[in-house]
């Protein structure tokens, strides 16, 4: 069987792999089965063939200076062998070695640059899922064990974090699906592996896919799916500097959920491509220090693949998806259109990053672009007025960072004025338009150094405004490759809570560095940093907050039981419940914990909210915690009148299922969907604020029926 027909045997052309059923729901690719079982001895002239080309590689990239690993991603029949035995025919899977350990010779396990898994992972059965039952691609346990061994190869410290990373679990279907989830799904884990590293281009097709609402199984597929190329910049200071070019399948993919992730998240510059050979020319160009070759145990089976051409390559995959996906053609057109996007080639790319001159003296660049994710309505159990036009997405806004040499600073933590050395103004907020330079500018005290304006927002001294609009600009700056410790100063209004200074300690910042403006708002700033960050009362959040935070105080697996929790905010508390006595026997009986945040540190409110299964809790700042909470929990609101969907965003952001329970559901419903309709109450929000109210106790006995 040549390369070519095993890939066509493998892609259908439908959006699923023919399958044949196993033990206990398991599921094996038909074709890999019949590759893979050992009915009779392996043809060794593909062995030989794998072991020239696999040379080849090594021995030219060395020529050109570059070091050359091939990964073998072992087929789940080889690791799982033990629930595929009933798919195979008798005696074909039994005590006999698959996989790589069946059919490749010492002479091909040997060589220097084959990275192979299979006796890692198999090891570590029982311990991890390593593969999905209703998947061909490995899970993120076993991708995270062969992304450990590729590290050990190249004497790069991995990423410890990885697994601590924000994920999302839901029951989907797989590549090997029938058509219909199972009647008992299995919980599908996607890790969000983005903290460090961004997207600095994607070829048309790459773009086509991420435009697209087709399926994961179909996305999987090559004949879709080859010749999509991405590249990412990471500049964090503990990435490692080397520029890897990635070529691999649906195991490291174009999404950043798997392996691509895993090297976006731990090397300054990655490039993948989806294909099954190395393209010599895209090599040339970028001259990168490592390539990596990865591919599946099955197409190591059959004569390696020679000749790869991204550009032709993905001219055809492309045409094959615009066909089957023709809606998706316009939106991924808009995709292009709005993001600049330009080829990239190490050095050139990275370059191309950097700040944009607005003047000598000032700088400025895009550092998070906008983006658009779905909002479902919230869950209400209560009669409720309409609103004619409730927010169905949410638009983030972009993310932007500006430098300033030899600023003139006036800031109050609520407004801001920044001229440059030249007297030019850079930066304005909350300043009236009449408003004349400042007399006190003439000689104000000097801050030498580097300077962040960091604490831009009224409400710096409230827990949820610290922790979601000031706190992510430390991670912002180290996703640039600027380090906190080149920082000398931080401006803040004033410092005003304990949890402020616990925060900031955990980046090593103390009140050392910390400037407070509120008696003296005139500053002359040798070098100033401002990060542009506007949530837009949440339903413009990028989702890179939330996944930061929770990757900030990250809580590894424990066996603390899972609990419902309740955070208690009685009468005589800024907005507290005046009924609560009422509701209180109802959430006992419903097995809730019922606690106040007072007095706990930040980790431990973190530590709690990540065993918590069902979170209810008065609008307020304990709710910021829901960031520590695993993904998909549920999340109950009651309002006041004091109605902002500050934390019916941060849900959606957060991947929970929001109900909101209001005081008054008739008038003030539109105010928690609409966005416009929220900030036209600004004004009035000091009149409802602080005030005491009853719950519905009704709709509180609904909602707790229905989660």
């Amino acid at each position: 069987m040549s390369h070519s027909s095993a890939v066509e045997a493998l892609d259908v052309g439908s959006d699923r792999v023919e399958s044949v059923e196993g033990l206990e729901g398991w599921l094996f690719a038909k074709p890999a089965l019949d590759l893979l079982t050992p009915r009779q001895p392996v043809d060794s002239t593909v062995e030989a063939a794998w072991r020239e080309e696999l040379n080849h590689r090594a021995a030219t990239l060395q020529q050109r200076g570059i070091q050359y690993i091939h990964l073998g991603v072992p087929d789940k029949l080889s690791i799982m062998k033990e629930y595929g035995a009933s798919a195979c025919a008798p005696g074909t899977v039994g005590d006999q070695d698959l996989g790589f350990a069946r059919w490749s010779s010492e002479s091909l396990k040997s060589l220097s640059c084959l990275v192979e898994p299979t006796g890692y992972l198999t090891r570590q059965k029982g311990k991890y899922p390593l593969f999905w039952k209703s998947d061909t691609r490995w899970a993120p346990w076993s991708c995270y064990m062969a992304y450990q061994l590729l590290c050990s190869k190249l004497k790069v410290d991995t990423n410890t974090q990885l697994l601590g990373y924000p994920f999302d679990e839901a029951a989907q279907l797989m590549n090997l699906d029938q058509g219909q989830l199972p009647e008992e799904p299995q919980l599908i884990r996607t890790y969000r592996l983005r903290l460090r590293s961004v997207q600095r281009y994607a070829n048309e097709l790459a773009l086509f896919r991420e435009a697209s609402s087709a399926s994961e199984a179909l996305l999987s597929q090559a004949e879709y799916s080859e010749g999509a190329q991405t590249v990412f910049e990471n500049r964090h200071p503990e990435a490692s500097r080397l520029c890897v070019v990635l070529i691999g399948d649906a195991h490291s993919g174009d999404s950043r959920t798997l392996f691509t992730g895993m090297l976006a998240e731990t090397f300054a510059e990655l490039h993948f491509i989806w294909g099954d050979a190395i393209d010599w020319n895209y090599i040339d160009q970028v001259h990168p220090d490592v390539v990596i070759t990865q591919c599946s145990e099955w197409q190591m089976a059959v004569p390696p693949t020679l000749e790869f051409n991204t550009i032709t390559r993905a001219e055809a995959s492309l045409a094959r998806l615009r066909t089957l996906l023709p809606d998706t053609a316009q939106s991924s057109h808009d995709c292009v259109s709005s993001a600049g996007n330009q080829p990239v080639q190490a050095g050139l790319g990275i370059a191309n990053t950097g700040l944009q001159t607005q003047s000598g003296l000032s700088e400025s660049r895009v550092i998070l672009k906008p983006e658009t994710y779905a909002l479902d309505p919230p869950g209400l159990v209560q009669e409720h007025g309409q609103c004619a036009h409730p927010e169905t997405q949410m638009h983030t806004n972009a993310v932007s960072l500006t430098q300033v040499s030899q600023a003139l600073v006036y800031f109050t933590g609520v407004s801001w004025w920044v001229h440059d050395g030249a007297r030019q103004e850079v930066l304005r907020h909350g300043m009236p338009a009449d408003q004349k330079a400042f007399r006190r500018w003439r000689a104000p005290p000097r801050l030498a150094g580097t300077t962040l304006m960091f604490a831009t927002s009224a409400g710096a001294h409230c827990y949820y405004h610290w922790m979601l609009e000031i706190l992510p600009k430390l991670g912002m700056l180290e996703r640039e490759g600027i380090s906190l410790d080149s920082i000398d100063h931080f401006l803040v209004r004033e410092i005003t809570g304990d949890w402020q200074l616990q925060t900031l300690a955990r980046f090593g910042i103390d009140s050392s560095r910390i400037v407070e403006t509120v008696k003296q708002p005139h500053w002359c700033c040798d070098k100033l940093l401002h990060i542009d960050l506007n949530c837009g009362i949440n339903l413009k959040m990028h989702r890179y907050i939330p996944q930061w935070m929770k990757h900030l105080y990250p809580v590894v697996d424990h066996a603390e039981p899972r609990i419902k929790l309740y955070i208690t905010r009685p009468e005589g508390v800024r907005r507290g419940i005046r009924n609560e006595e009422q509701i209180l026997p109802l959430l006992r009986a419903a097995g809730f914990t019922i606690l106040a945040m007072e007095g706990l540190s930040v980790a431990e409110q973190a530590r709690l909210l990540s065993r918590v299964d069902v979170l209810m809790s008065p609008h307020g700042g304990a709710l910021t915690n829901m960031v520590f909470c695993r993904p998909g929990i549920t999340v109950v609101e009651l309002f006041s009148r004091h109605v902002f969907p500050y934390y019916y965003g941060l849900a959606a952001n957060c991947g929970h299922h929001y109900h909101a329970i209001l005081e008054n559901p008739l008038q003030d419903y539109a105010r928690l969907v609409n966005i416009d309709v929220a900030q036209s109450f600004a004004d009035s929000q000091h009149e409802t604020a602080g005030l005491s109210f009853d719950v519905d106790v009704d709709a509180v006995a609904a909602v707790l029926s229905q989660v």
